[in-house]
């Protein structure tokens, strides 16, 4: 389309011209029976982005986008999950036009498509900022004039009513003199902050709805919560869009399992390596790997079109990928940074222009923990000069099925090194960094455990692990919240049962639960036998689904070292270390801020060795000799599922006298009974029936 292709206001084909765009840009057109969808078709001839310009002058201009391949496919795909009622995710390399792209989807449909609510997700503000910049210039922009001195006008123009987009709602429309508004659309914009604030689009009766790189937090909480506003009566109203960029990864294991479990999730499914995935745009489509043709070229090349058409479309310029050129430069760029003796350099060339699925996933580094590494270590240092917690023995009081359980200093020591030294006394101290409170509430305490490896001979070095963490209630005193109480990490002579009886008396002491790794039947056939599974253990066949929906584990109780299971609770390791709890600024004499301090979430692990074992672990070895980090990541995994259903602990409610009114049934509350739920009452043997993991039946 030309400028002088529009014809000026007034002119009797005006109005024919406007309705004729409109049922393009909604509909598309078609090149010899091969359609360019509607949102294509929109997004070449009337929406507008900053382009790079060889003009020193003017280094970046708005302007009509050019036709690459990678718009055709994202596009065109997304048109088919659309027809399909499915969520379109694509993940891949940087430079790839993903935001390009879901930006002139939201300006198409805030242009056109009147009463269009659309709700937009980001996990931190500056992708938040990149995304309204662009989204303001496809709005707002004019075009630069062409050569000729002449201005395409944007015969869609909608005014926006909000002058601001650091609004959370920002409404199009017209505003009359007496300040009512006329609204024809609105985008509701929100950060989920990453992770943390994860219900902002809970209840909005959305018309369509995109997160953009999901991958930078954990983000499936927030998402769960926006697609029931989207189903209706035949499925989804619209297509979400979801989108990430390799080498994003490292803080969330939610965009990996989303995307490589597409059925399960509702999202468009394509085969890449062998492996059913969402859309994958690879490092071949970077901006500087193309080469010139034309559209008809293009669908010649791909069997769409038997011959070019020619006309308009069929002539129009197309930047596709040159991918012998590609796999030349991409080769050359990964030897070169194979060179370096820094391994970040060499995964970094690999994700962020990734052609396997793999490369995608990759982090930055060999260690999960590397951004954390230098902070983590200083933190473990300070740990070894100021121990924290002392060493305690513990006792039953009374009878040791139905007694209470005391607690006393001891003179053992914790092992302190890893990997264990044959100086370090196996048979260690039970660490207790905090007393235990309020051992009758629900779900305050939560304990991970993995269980030493009987087969291998007592110079092994597999020990028993177990963690015991405090929740977050609603005593803000208590500097514990989210905070490591307890941690044991021994292997004690003779029978696994003395180790398991420790265990037994931690989890009565501070009335909590655990998660443990399933390597074989042990844990549970020891509670089993004293009818106490459902009282200490983790139910988990829910927890499995969500982990993994196509799971098939048959155990009820604890997870198997799988490698969604892995990946699961590395990840809630991962995310804990990574929570930014405080930010100090540093002033000069004057007041000014000369810098900041951040206090993250590793700050809260109080046993060293555990922090040397997380700055060990190897993904490509990701069972190796990691049993502090296991029995800690399971105690994370276990909180991080609880805090879904209950974000908060809660306190045992103080009795009420009985009177002759009707009782409600204690099941009545949310379904469940959660006394009975942390075993406080009434548990017996392992039922066959499945239940959550907090210990109520599944309707």
């Amino acid at each position: 389309m030309k400028p002088g292709d529009i014809p000026p206001d007034g002119h009797p084909d005006r109005q024919a011209f406007e309705e004729a765009e409109t049922e393009k840009c909604l509909i598309g057109v078609n090149i010899n029976g091969v359609p360019l969808v509607g949102s294509l078709y929109y997004h070449l001839c009337h929406h507008l982005l900053m382009v790079d310009t060889d003009d020193e002058r003017r280094p970046r201009l708005a302007m009509r986008p050019n036709l690459r391949d990678n718009d055709w496919i994202i596009h065109t795909e997304y048109d088919l999950a659309r027809l399909a009622k499915e969520i379109f995710c694509v993940g891949g390399a940087r430079q790839i036009g993903k935001t390009d792209n879901m930006v002139s989807m939201c300006c198409r449909q805030l242009k056109l498509i009147r009463n269009s609510e659309i709700v937009g997700l980001f996990s931190i503000k500056a992708d938040k900022e990149t995304f309204t910049k662009k989204l303001n210039v496809g709005m707002n922009y004019s075009l630069t004039p062409d050569s000729d001195g002449r201005v395409f006008e944007d015969i869609f123009y909608m005014p926006s009513i909000d002058k601001t987009w650091a609004k959370t709602e920002v409404k199009f429309g017209l505003k009359q003199k007496d300040n009512t508004e006329q609204i024809w659309s609105r985008i509701f914009l929100y950060l989920t902050e990453e992770g943390n604030n994860d219900q902002v689009g809970a209840g909005k009766s959305t018309t369509w709805y995109f997160f953009d790189e999901i991958a930078k937090a954990p983000f499936i909480s927030a998402h769960d919560a926006i697609i029931p506003a989207l189903k209706g009566k035949y499925g989804l109203r619209s297509a979400p869009f979801m989108a990430f960029t390799g080498g994003n990864v490292e803080k969330s294991q939610d965009a990996k399992s989303f995307y490589l479990n597409p059925e399960a999730n509702n999202i468009r499914t394509y085969t890449n390596d062998g492996k059913k995935t969402g859309l994958f745009v690879g490092g071949w489509y970077r901006q500087d790997l193309k080469q010139i043709t034309t559209l008809g070229e293009y669908l010649v090349k791909k069997g769409l079109l038997d011959y070019n058409p020619g006309g308009e479309l069929g002539n129009f310029p197309m930047e596709e990928t040159d991918f012998e050129k590609a796999n030349r430069v991409l080769d050359e760029e990964f030897a070169k940074a194979e060179k370096s003796d820094d391994k970040k350099s060499s995964n970094n060339a690999q994700m962020f222009a990734p052609r396997t699925i793999d490369q995608m996933f990759l982090t930055s580094s060999a260690n999960p923990f590397e951004e954390y590494k230098e902070g983590m270590t200083k933190h473990r240092d300070w740990l070894r000069e100021n121990p924290q917690g002392r060493a305690v023995d513990l006792f039953y009081i009374g009878d040791e099925k139905a007694g209470d359980v005391g607690w006393k200093l001891s003179n053992k020591v914790p092992i302190a090194n890893y990997p264990t030294q044959k100086s370090d006394k196996l048979d260690a101290a039970i660490i207790m960094y905090e007393e235990p409170r309020h051992k009758d509430a629900y779900y305050l305490h939560a304990g991970g455990l993995d269980p030493y490896n009987t087969a291998s001979t007592s110079t092994s070095p597999s020990l028993g692990a177990f963690y015991l963490y405090r929740r977050r209630y609603e005593d803000i005193s208590d500097p514990f919240q989210d905070t490591m109480v307890l941690s044991y990490v021994a292997r004690p002579g003779g029978s696994t049962n003395i180790f398991f009886h420790t265990i037994r008396k931690i989890l009565i002491l501070y009335g909590g639960k655990m998660l443990h790794e399933v390597s074989n039947d042990m844990v549970l056939n020891f509670f089993d036998e004293r009818q106490e599974a459902e009282k200490f253990l983790v139910e988990t066949w829910s927890l499995q689904q969500t982990i993994n929906p196509k799971s098939k584990a048959a155990s009820s109780y604890g997870l198997a070292p799988t490698e969604r299971n892995i990946a699961y609770w590395l990840g809630a390791s991962v995310e804990y270390a990574g929570e930014v709890l405080r930010v100090d600024k540093i002033t000069d004499a004057s007041g000014n801020v000369t810098s900041e301090n951040i206090i993250y979430g590793y700050t809260r692990w109080l046993d060293p060795v555990l922090i040397d074992e997380y700055l060990a672990i190897d993904p490509s070895n990701i069972k190796g000799n990691y049993d502090r980090a296991v029995g800690n990541g399971h105690a994370l995994a276990y909180m991080k599922y609880l805090n879904k259903y209950f974000p908060m602990a809660i306190l045992k409610p103080e009795p009420k006298p009985v009177t002759e009114q009707k009782r409600t049934p204690s099941n009545a509350w949310m379904g469940l009974d959660p006394q009975k739920s942390l075993g406080q009452a009434g548990s017996g043997k392992t039922s066959s029936s499945r239940k959550s993991p907090f210990g109520f039946r599944r309707r």
